[in-house]
């Protein structure tokens, strides 16, 4: 009888832990990284480029688009190039580096897309 028992018990155990009653493996992370606030404003000091509105990088008109976290891509009067944060860009003929990346936030106030690309003359 005493086996019985202990066997019903583990059974229900085994069952119910099949069944999703356990702890849940992503609540018991450890991690205490919280997401960011989204940046607000661009690099004061660099060359900006507001994600899908035409703008003029000494005097070559440059488009960015598909902006994320680590890159970009770039319309360009030579045609479209992809872009990496901390990478050149070459425009008429003049190096730029790529010093900020940040892209389109729903909690960032403003016109959308709000994304923007941040160049730097070398």
């Amino acid at each position: 009888m005493r086996w019985a028992a202990i066997a019903t018990g583990l059974a229900l155990l085994v069952g119910a832990s099949a069944c999703g009653s356990g702890p849940d493996p992503a609540s018991t992370s450890t991690s205490t990284s919280t997401p960011s606030a989204p940046q607000e404003s661009p690099m004061a000091d660099a060359i900006v480029l507001k994600q899908n509105l035409p703008t003029k990088v000494d005097g070559t008109r440059v488009v960015a688009y598909n902006v994320t976290d680590d890159g970009a891509g770039l319309q360009t009067p030579d045609g479209r190039v992809s872009v990496d944060l901390d990478g050149t860009v070459e425009l008429d003929g003049r190096s730029y580096t790529v010093v900020e990346t940040v892209p389109h936030s729903d909690e960032r106030e403003g016109t959308k897309p709000n994304g923007w690309v941040s160049l730097r003359r070398r």
